[in-house]
């Protein structure tokens, strides 16, 4: 079992004083817009190809239906899962980020996952839904 978020808050006296929560130790912003939020594209992304990038022990390169378009994702996670079992995988994906290149390679979406310094899990949801739907 994982240590919650609320027990990795680093609290400090002062901060306490203060009524300030030091959240940034542990890569949290104090506040984010809702504004800024409502801007990403958030959606349900089903995996139709996945194989290793050459060259790279950590990378895959994935080809991710957004429900009729295919768009490519060069992601990290290739020590946590092998290629073949992403394939027909729903993952949650942001899909409004500029394209990164990587290892020659354009990626168009970027898959969301939880890290805990060990253990890597993307994002999924519960229910099989089609892909493109839009995570709000």
């Amino acid at each position: 079992m994982g240590v919650s978020y609320i027990e990795k808050v680093q609290v400090t006296a002062a901060s306490i004083k203060r009524g300030i929560i030091q959240w940034w130790r542990i890569g949290l912003p104090t506040t984010f817009p809702f504004e800024e939020f409502t801007k990403l594209d958030i959606r349900v992304g089903r995996v139709v190809e996945a194989k290793n990038v050459e060259g790279s022990k950590k990378l895959l390169v994935l080809k991710v239906d957004l429900g009729g378009q295919v768009k490519q994702s060069v992601s990290g996670i290739a020590e946590f899962y092998p290629p073949e079992t992403l394939v027909g995988k729903n993952l949650v994906v942001v899909t409004n980020l500029p394209p990164k290149r990587l290892f020659g390679l354009d990626s168009e979406v970027m898959i969301l996952a939880a890290f805990d310094g060990s253990n890597l899990s993307y994002l999924m949801p519960e229910k099989d839904v089609p892909a493109g739907t839009r995570v709000n």
